[in-house]
Formats: structure tokens, C-alpha cells, sequence
């Protein structure tokens, strides 16, 4: 960056350093009001005179743009902060609330922001240029209309703020109209500097140079020694506004002749009059027009009425005598009284009032005087005096209850009802109780005190819907609503209980978790209330097949508990309970003319040898009850410790397999895959292999279903993409370039939102043409969501990669969906190439898919062959691309490299005789179909996640 000297850099140096001094000094100075508001003032004029110091000294265009730029911090800050400090100078804070202070520093912002994006719009300064002046140069800029927003903005604020100063001035006195004249002369410079720049009024060369930070300078010189001299923010200049504008009582200032000099804000409020038309006439004309006042006493003090605002008002006059002690006029000093006067009227009618109350008021209301016997013990009550409310609660009226006593008007009153109530007459302190009064069968809740000894009074509410309700809530809270069963707290009490006994008595506790397989396809079906009648009945099933001392409870949903207590052969008794109660639920359920059939898989864990806590025993059945869902369901299954290992065993590979791909854990084997006419490697299948560094090599049969199941699949299998990509695009870059790579999709890659952007993404990071690749997903991915499947199936073939169907054969797929689903190549799975020398209608299946490929013009490729029989096999069914172990197995990166330089030869597993062969001995000699020698299939490179 090149610079240049220019007679303006000292000056505006200067006044930076001199800026930031004052700066600092107010920030010194915080505990006076407004000093923090001249803080960034003058901050801002110290960052805008030494930022444009550096536009000067800076000789190339760009520097001096970048300078430009950055003095719009403090310049777009500085009419604001200029703005709050004057609101504040001028006893007009209260005016800057957070939401006003916000709008206006949102233009300030907004300019900011708009400047710093210029080159894009252009529209706060549509040119820049260098002007030489002399022997150095100068920014030249020529403005947009953004600009001239901004400076009619930051003007409207300089003017405003000013005029705030004015009025300051007119309204200060003494000492403070000195000082508040000086502080409104300083804040004319920056103005008249800026006004003398931006019209380009000064001589040459001083016509280039913005002085305006100079003139703030001199303002911020001018607060800051008021600051110091005087403490002039902490002594505002505006006593006025202070003092009188503040008071909450109204005052009015007269002359001899009663005429107003003046009135504070709360004396226009009081008696709606203002300032400004009141001033210079007869208090009688434009205050005491609309008040009725009554003399209370001496002449100086009345009440007044105002029959216009409804108010009533104190008002005391005081004689104004000036320094020789003459009475040169009179305060007025107005109190609003309304408050008490209402308060005056409210006592004179509150007996009224109450009366109304006790009369209307919806609880029930009694006055009684005890009755003691020689002993003094309260034996009975009499009621003295009943509000309608007590009529309506008791069922009793008022005149057959006044003057007798609570034994003559209820005969079967209970005898705490007379014991609590005398207590209260007698010792005073007040009660409050619930309770249920059997001779009128309702609930209340009462409240007694004591007005004077020897009585009391009740205050009652009925409050038997309440009750009710918490005996409702009390019973919901221990049993299930829908079947009436106990619910997983009671549950958890009975079988605390049992174990508790169980452990006593040297017997035992079995518990049997219950879990009804696929009920979730009765609610899909039929519906929830088919679903909440069928868990009823299901329930009462549940009821019937167990002894009286068992415990049914429902956990949630379709989960269901129960506990078989005081068993001494535990295992007998418990897998007898659970085959009846699978014998149960086998029977059809009716269900508003549906007949449904369900099963249920139960867990069965034994206390205290699984558990002797409610937790683990309930843990180990849940653990037993999946591990019958595992054997197929409808069934039950006993506990086992291998079950916890094999559980625990599980939950550590997840926990391991959160932390496989940070650690770098996973790595991509390649299986070869092989054009059977040629002998030729054309593609390869990406295995899935993970060595944990303490278990070692993990099967992916253990791991993928883990990783489907946490979500982690999705990932690993984009690992996978952007791993395979990668070492497709260094094999490109090696020369072979007619590879092609192909990644099986998982279930949750395939339904993700963003599967689209993610192969996009992958080929754009590893550079690779999207008809190098291929995606692979299975039947049953693709039968989840048919509609949705063939849309995500059409974009990826939109944007050039090849679709693949693997485990064809084996799912839902019918002949219609393929022709749907814009697939490239189907993948027959390995059972119908198990089984090809065995079962002659499996050759058969092969047969045809071939000739369905061939007819459709897809490629076809036979998996996991292993035997050079069924390859020939497989050859004579027509099938030209192979793969599996008989050719290579799945080898690293590297190794597989050295597997494509050295090809394969086929010849030893083709016997020359083969065709006459097969014609005579061969049992799948008719099926046989040769290829013909000009069907060779395009060279491949595909990638396959699999669980081998």
C-alpha cells in the first residue's frame, strides 16, 4: 500500500487523539446522566477523523474506498448518539425506550450494511475516482441515491437535536442559560462544516477536506468542560423539567391580579387546560371554569370539584413575595383527592354494600351462638342469621332454621361438626376444613371464625363436584381408565409386595411381560376404538387365565404385566400361565361384526433368581419377551443371563459404532465381478468391513442392523459414497477410465428428503461423470413407498447415474413396478443360485429372468458364486456376469487393483465337452440356453453395501 504526506493529516490526527480523550473522559464520568451517550459521540467522531486521516494518506483507489467504507461506522452512529445525548441533556430521557432506541439505529444500520454491499448494487455511490490536488491525491465520489437517504436522515436527527438544544436554552436560567447558550453555539459547528463541505464552499485545496469532525470536536470540547466545571449533566440544566414537570400534584403560578404566569404538566392534566392558552389569564376563566370548590377552613385551602373530569381535588395557595418581601403574585399547589373522597363515600355505603353481599354471594353464609352444658362444654348450637345461599346448599330456609339449634334443624349431625365450631367460639382462632356432611349427602369446604366469644360464623362452599373429580383423578392415577387394570405405579407396589414376601418366605415371584404381535395393524385397519375395544377384551382374557392372587396391570399401549406371587415351582407355574393365556388370545375376537385374530409374545423373568428389584425384574422380562418376538412370536420365552450378555453385547457395539467412523474404524473391500464370455474383471462390489481396535473384526450382520436401527446407516452409507467415488476417480486418473461405480442405497438414505443433493454433492467433490455411477437398492426399499420411489428413482436417472435392483426375485416386486422403476441392471440374489443344481424349477426361475433382462435391456448379474458347477450352471442359463468367491474375494483397495491387472481365467472351470456334456447327463440340460459370442455386456465398476 502506498501513502502520501498532506498538510490535512495533522489536524484530523489531532482531533482523533483529542476525540478519543474526551471519550474517554466522559466514559470516566458514566455516573453523571448522559455522559455515556457523549461517550459514543465522540468515539465515533475519534473513529471518523482517524479513519479518514487514512483515506487521505492512503495514494491508491481500492485503500481509499476500503478507508471510505469503514468511516460510515462512526459517521452513521453519530447523528443518533448526537440525537439520545441531546433527549437526555434536555431532561427528556424517559422518551428513549428500548423499542425507539432500536428504530433509530435501524437506518443507521441499514446504511452500514447497504455500503458495505455497494459494489453490488451501486446505489450509494455510483463512481470513485482519484482527483489530484496538487501533489497528492483525493477520493472523488460520486453519490447514489442511498446516500442522499442517509444524509437527509442523519440531518433530520443533527436538527432536531439542535432544536431540543434551543428550546434548553429559552428554558434555562442563571448559570444554566450560559451554559446550555455555549453548548447550543458548539453544536452549530460540525453542522455549518459539514454544509461548507458537501457544497464544496471552502478555497482551494481546503474545498477536498470534511471538517466536520473538527466542529464535533469542538461540541464534545464544550460538554466535556461543563462536565468538568460545572458537573453539568448531573445537575440538569432544565430544573424545570426536573422538578415541576415531575411533581404528580398540579401547580399554578399567578400574578397579583390572579392571572396565570404558569401551570406544570400535572395541573393541565388535572384540570385540562394547557400551558399555553392558559398563561395570561384569569385562573377563574381557564382553571376554576368547570370546579365547584367549598371553603374548609382558612382561605388558603379548599376542596374543589371537577365536574368535568369527575375528580375531586385539595388545592393550597401560598403568597409569592420576592426579595424585599412583597407579595408579587400566588402558588396554587392541587392535590388530587379523589381517592380518599371515594373512599369516604364507599365507607358511608359499604354496610350497604355488604348487606347486598351477604344476600347475593353464592356460598352459603350462617351466624350461630353456641350452647354449653354446666360443665361448659359446647353440646349444640343456634343459628342466629342465613343468607339465601345457605338456604340453597342446605335444603333448609332461613325462617325454620333462625332460633333453633343445629340439633333441632339436623337430628343425625355428626358430633365433630359441634366439637370443631365450639372450638372456635370459645378459643377464637379460626379453622378451615373439608368435609362430607352425611345428613345431606354433599361435600363442603367450611371456613369458621369467631366475631365475638361465644359465636361464630361459617362460610361454605359446595365443593362436591370436586370431590368427585379428585376421587376420579385418585383412582386414574393407580389404574387404567380403558380396561380398569392397575396401572404400571400400582403394578409396581404389588410386585414390591410379592418380592418383598417371595424373599421372606424362600418362594419366588414370576413376572410375564405380555406384548400383542402387530397390534398396530388393527388400529391401521380397523381404527383406535376397534383397537380400545379389542385391548378391553384382551384384558378380560388376561383376568379370566389367572389365579385370584395374580396381578394383571396394563403398562401402556399394548404392553401388559403380570405378577404370579407365592410360587414353589416357579418355572412350572409361570410357562403354564403363559400357554393358557396363549391359548386365550388365540381365540377370534368379535369386534362389531369384524372377527380379528391376534397373538402376543410373552417374557417371563423369575424373582429373586433374575432380580431382586422391581427394575430388574421387569428389565429382564421386557429382554425375554423380544427375544420371543425374535423366535417368530406367539410364544413365550424364560429369561436367561445369556439373554443380558447378548443384550449388553448389542448395546456395546452401538456404543461403539457411534464412535467407528470418527475413529476411522470402517474400511471398503472390493469383490471382483466378472463377464463370463470375456473373462474380463469389468466391475467390483464394495463390502462393508469394520475392525474395532479391541474386538477386532466385526461382522456387518452384527453391525448394519444396529446401524439401521440408531439412524447412524445414514452416515456410514454416505461414507461409503464419497469413499468409493474417491477411489473410482483415482482409478480414472490411473487410466481406467471405463469403470463404473455403484453404491447400495440403505432404507434411510433412500426416504432421506436430501438423498438428490446428496449424490450431487459427492460426484461434485469427487469430479467423477454421473454415468460412472450406480445406485443400488433392494426390492423392499423400493415396494416402502412405491410413488415416492419411482419419482427419487427418475431424478437420479435424470442426472446420469445408473439404477440397479438387487435381491431381485425375492420380495414384492411384480413385473408392473419394473416396468415403472427406470432400473438399469437386476442383481438375482444368491438363494436361486444356491440352489441351481438342486432344484430344477430354480433353474428354471434363472432361465426366465434372463430372458426377461435380455427382452427389457437390462444387465443381469448372478451373485455369491462359489463352485465352478454353478457357474457353468449358470452359464448355460444364458447369465453373462458373475460374482462371488470362486472368482476373488473381497480384497482392499490396492490388493483389488492388482486383481484387475491380472484378469481371470475362465478355462479351467469351462470344460471343453461342456455343451455335449450337458446334453446327455446334465438333469438341467433342457433349461440350457448358450450366449451367443457377440453379447458382451458394457465394462461396469459397481459398489455394494452388504451385510457378508
Amino acid at each position: 500500500m502506498h501513502w502520501q504526506y498532506t498538510p490535512y493529516l495533522a489536524p484530523l490526527l489531532i482531533a482523533g487523539m483529542a476525540s478519543f480523550a474526551l471519550a474517554l473522559f466522559s466514559w470516566r464520568s458514566r455516573q453523571l446522566a448522559a455522559s455515556t451517550a457523549v461517550c459514543v459521540v465522540m468515539s465515533a467522531v475519534a473513529e471518523w477523523s482517524v479513519v479518514y486521516a487514512l483515506e487521505i494518506a492512503c495514494r491508491t483507489l481500492p485503500a481509499k474506498v476500503i478507508c471510505g467504507d469503514f468511516e460510515y461506522l462512526g459517521i452513521a452512529t453519530l447523528p443518533v448518539a448526537w440525537l439520545v445525548f441531546v433527549l437526555q441533556y434536555s431532561g427528556q430521557g424517559g422518551w428513549l425506550t428500548r423499542r425507539r432506541l432500536a428504530a433509530l439505529y435501524a437506518e443507521p444500520c441499514m446504511a452500514v450494511a447497504f455500503i458495505s454491499t455497494n459494489p453490488v448494487h451501486h446505489l450509494f455511490y455510483s463512481r470513485v475516482s482519484l482527483k489530484f490536488v496538487g501533489s497528492f491525491t483525493m477520493m472523488e465520489v460520486v453519490y447514489g441515491p442511498l446516500f442522499w437517504v442517509n444524509f437527509a436522515y442523519c440531518y433530520s436527527c443533527f436538527l432536531v437535536g439542535t432544536v431540543l438544544c434551543f428550546r434548553a436554552f429559552l428554558k434555562a436560567r442563571d448559570l444554566y442559560r450560559g451554559q446550555t447558550g455555549a453548548l447550543l453555539m458548539a453544536c452549530l459547528a460540525p453542522g455549518i462544516a459539514n454544509l461548507l463541505y458537501v457544497s464544496r464552499s471552502l478555497p482551494f485545496p481546503w474545498q477536498q477536506l470534511d471538517l466536520t469532525p473538527f466542529g464535533f470536536t469542538l461540541t464534545g470540547a464544550a460538554i466535556v468542560w461543563g462536565m468538568a466545571r460545572f458537573r453539568l449533566l448531573g445537575i440538569m440544566p432544565v430544573a424545570r423539567g426536573a422538578v415541576l414537570d415531575g411533581m404528580s400534584e398540579g401547580v399554578i403560578v399567578l400574578d397579583q391580579h390572579d392571572r396565570v404566569v404558569d401551570l406544570n404538566p400535572a395541573a393541565e392534566r388535572m384540570f385540562g387546560c394547557a400551558a399555553r392558552v392558559a398563561v395570561g389569564k384569569s385562573v377563574r376563566d381557564v382553571v376554576w371554569q368547570n370546579l365547584r370548590a367549598t371553603a374548609i377552613g382558612a382561605d388558603e385551602s379548599i376542596e374543589a370539584h371537577d365536574e368535568r373530569a369527575n375528580g375531586d381535588y385539595r388545592v393550597t395557595r401560598s403568597p409569592l413575595r420576592d426579595t424585599a418581601g412583597r407579595i408579587i403574585g400566588s402558588v396554587q399547589v392541587a392535590r388530587d383527592v379523589t381517592d380518599r373522597k371515594q373512599a369516604q363515600r364507599e365507607l358511608a355505603a359499604s354496610e350497604e354494600k355488604y348487606r347486598t353481599l351477604f344476600s347475593t354471594m353464592t356460598e352459603g353464609m350462617a351466624v350461630h351462638e353456641v350452647i354449653c352444658d354446666d360443665s361448659g362444654k359446647v353440646v349444640d348450637y343456634r343459628f342466629l342469621e342465613a343468607n339465601p345461599a345457605f338456604e340453597t346448599l342446605t335444603g333448609k330456609s332461613r325462617d325454620s332454621v333462625i332460633g333453633h339449634t343445629a340439633l333441632e334443624v339436623f337430628p343425625e349431625l355428626e358430633p365433630e361438626w359441634i366439637e370443631d365450631y365450639g372450638r372456635v367460639a370459645l378459643t377464637g382462632d379460626p379453622i378451615t376444613f373439608e368435609r362430607h356432611a352425611q345428613t345431606i349427602g354433599r361435600s363442603f369446604r367450611v371456613m369458621a371464625h369467631s366475631p365475638r366469644p361465644g359465636q361464630f360464623a361459617t362460610l361454605f362452599s359446595d365443593i362436591t363436584d370436586r370431590r368427585q373429580a379428585e376421587d376420579r383423578l385418585s383412582y386414574l392415577a393407580f389404574y387404567d381408565e380403558l380396561t380398569a387394570l392397575p396401572n404400571r405405579f400400582l403394578f409396581s407396589d404389588h410386585l414390591s409386595e410379592s418380592l418383598t414376601a417371595a424373599c421372606r418366605e424362600g418362594r419366588s415371584v414370576a413376572v410375564l411381560f405380555l406384548d400383542l404381535d402387530r397390534f398396530k395393524e388393527v388400529n391401521d385397519t380397523l381404527g383406535h376404538s376397534k383397537g380400545d375395544m379389542l385391548l378391553k377384551v384382551v384384558a378380560a382374557r388376561l383376568a379370566q387365565s389367572v389365579r385370584e392372587s395374580d396381578t394383571v396391570a396394563r403398562m401402556s399401549g399394548d404392553e401388559f404385566v403380570l405378577v404370579l406371587p407365592n410360587l414353589s415351582q416357579p418355572t412350572e407355574a409361570a410357562g403354564s400361565t403363559a400357554q393358557r393365556i396363549l391359548s386365550a388370545l388365540s381365540q377370534p375376537f368379535s369386534l362389531d361384526g369384524h372377527e380379528v385374530y391376534i397373538t402376543a409374545s410373552i417374557g417371563i423373568s423369575l424373582g429373586p433368581k433374575d432380580g431382586e428389584s422391581v427394575d430388574v425384574l421387569m428389565k429382564n422380562a421386557d429382554i425375554a419377551m423380544y427375544r420371543a418376538k425374535d423366535y417368530g412370536r406367539n410364544t413365550c420365552c424364560f429369561f436367561s443371563e445369556e439373554m443380558r450378555a447378548a443384550l449388553a453385547h448389542r448395546r456395546d457395539l452401538e456404543h461403539r459404532l457411534r464412535k467407528a467412523l470418527d475413529n476411522h474404524e470402517f474400511q471398503v473391500y472390493y469383490q471382483a465381478q466378472v463377464d463370463g464370455v470375456t473373462g474380463r474383471v469389468f466391475a467390483a462390489e464394495a463390502l462393508l468391513r469394520w475392525t474395532e481396535p479391541e474386538l477386532g473384526e466385526i461382522s456387518p450382520g452384527e453391525f448394519i442392523g444396529i446401524a439401521e436401527e440408531t439412524g447412524q446407516v445414514e452416515a456410514i452409507g454416505e461414507w461409503v459414497l464419497r469413499t468409493a467415488c474417491a477411489d473410482l476417480a483415482r482409478w480414472h486418473a490411473s487410466g481406467l477410465r471405463d469403470l463404473r461405480v455403484a453404491v447400495n442405497l440403505s432404507v434411510r438414505q433412500f426416504e432421506r428428503p436430501d438423498i438428490i443433493q446428496t449424490v450431487e454433492r459427492v460426484l461434485a467433490d469427487t469430479c467423477i461423470p454421473a454415468s460412472s455411477l450406480e445406485l443400488e437398492i433392494t426390492e423392499s426399499t423400493a415396494m416402502r413407498d412405491t410413488d415416492r420411489a419411482e419419482m427419487v428413482l427418475r431424478e437420479l436417472r435424470a442426472l446420469g447415474v445408473r439404477i440397479a435392483l438387487d435381491d431381485f426375485g425375492t420380495g414384492h416386486c411384480s413385473f408392473g413396478y419394473l416396468k415403472r422403476f427406470p432400473v438399469h441392471t437386476l442383481k438375482i440374489d444368491r438363494t436361486f443360485i444356491r440352489d441351481i443344481l438342486s432344484d430344477p424349477n430354480t433353474a428354471s426361475i434363472v432361465h426366465a429372468l434372463t430372458i426377461l433382462g435380455r427382452s427389457m435391456g437390462l444387465s443381469l448379474i448372478a451373485e455369491c458364486v462359489e463352485t465352478p458347477e454353478q457357474f457353468r450352471a449358470l452359464r448355460a442359463q444364458g447369465c453373462e456376469q458373475f460374482q462371488g468367491y470362486l472368482f476373488a474375494r473381497a480384497a482392499p483397495a490396492e490388493e483389488f487393483m492388482r486383481i484387475l491387472a491380472d484378469g481371470m481365467d475362465l478355462s479351467r472351470w469351462i470344460e471343453p465337452e461342456f455343451p455335449a456334456a450337458a446334453s446327455t447327463s446334465d438333469p438341467l440340460a433342457e433349461n440350457h440356453v448358450y450366449p451367443d459370442s457377440d453379447l458382451v455386456t458394457e465394462p461396469r465398476f459397481e459398489v455394494v453395501i452388504d451385510a457378508n
